[in-house]
């Protein structure tokens, strides 16, 4: 493996449970690296593979136990699929020499897993579900942005990625302004309506490696891989404008709505290790913007 800690009473542990399990490996959910690695059919794992490679996937889960695992400090289960198998993994916290990392136990149930519809009579096969499942985990109902999940499973592995390719980073908070009065005025599902097309009207200005998650409410995250600040501003200042200019229409009701915004470009030597670190300085650009007299970008 690409990296391999002092940790031969834990492997004792490791090979008393292989037995029972498919895999069970080591990884640093952050950085995505493959400490340890041992499966009962001999699979073996490329120095250079990173634990999505696993799966036999291009990119990160949406729905990384590990990661919430890490986040929590507390064991945490899922369902994976790879090929034509179900997998349930369970991800364990440890910290070894000061590191924190996950161990994640996996086991085969494609035998088993299956969900009986009490009212057809009929079994669901969850074969070609799981997929489906994890990504649904990962999304904001309503508006089809991304959730808090998917914000802590992947802003703490981009800032490592823009650490180690020495690229930029850029986090943007994003509010509407006066939403309550939309609320109050025309009723919540207008102002679903609302927060439905300003998401849309984002993901119509970001890269397919950029995205939107809706922080609460009616605030959102916008994270911009590969930016500097002057251009995640710029990023920033298209929407604002882009949105005031927009009319949003719900039966027969037409809206005109405004949004404020606080840019940060990430430090990452700063942040690495803490993401909300990255998303408070946002926010506190963003309470400038409120401040000032809404309808505007603000950036440190």
């Amino acid at each position: 493996m690409s990296k391999l800690l002092n940790i031969e009473s834990l492997m004792d542990t490791v090979d008393t449970l292989s037995s029972i399990y498919d895999a069970i490996r080591i990884i640093n959910p952050v950085t995505k690296e493959i400490y340890y690695f041992k499966s009962d059919n001999s699979e073996k794992m490329l120095d250079d593979v990173k634990c999505y490679g696993y799966w036999e996937k291009n990119n990160v889960c949406q729905n990384c136990v590990s990661m919430k695992s890490y986040n929590s400090e507390t064991t945490c289960v899922k369902i994976e699929q790879k090929s034509d198998a179900v997998f349930i993994v369970m991800a364990v916290p440890i910290w070894i020499n000061n590191d924190k990392l996950v161990v994640e136990f996996i086991k085969d149930s494609s035998n088993s897993f299956t969900i009986k519809d009490l009212e057809n009579d009929i079994k669901i096969d969850l074969l070609n579900s799981a997929d489906e499942l994890n990504n649904k985990a990962s999304l904001d109902f309503l508006t089809g942005a991304y959730n808090r999940i998917y914000i802590q499973n992947t802003l703490p592995s981009d800032i490592y990625k823009s650490a180690i390719n020495n690229s930029p980073i850029s986090v943007i908070m994003a509010d509407l302004d006066n939403f309550k009065n939309i609320n109050d005025s025309f009723g919540h599902l207008v102002g679903d309506e609302v927060l439905k097309s300003f998401t849309n009207l984002v993901k119509i200005h970001i890269r397919e490696n950029d995205w939107i998650a809706r922080f609460g409410g009616d605030e959102f995250i916008i994270v911009l891989n590969n930016t500097n600040l002057e251009n995640a501003y710029k990023v920033a200042e298209r929407i604002r404008t882009n949105l005031e200019n927009t009319k949003i229409t719900y039966n027969d009701i037409q809206i005109q709505i405004t949004a404020s915004f606080g840019v940060y470009e990430i430090e990452e030597d700063e942040v690495k290790d803490d993401y909300h670190k990255a998303i408070e300085k946002a926010d506190l650009e963003l309470l400038k913007a409120k401040k000032k007299g809404k309808n505007i970008v603000k950036m440190s």
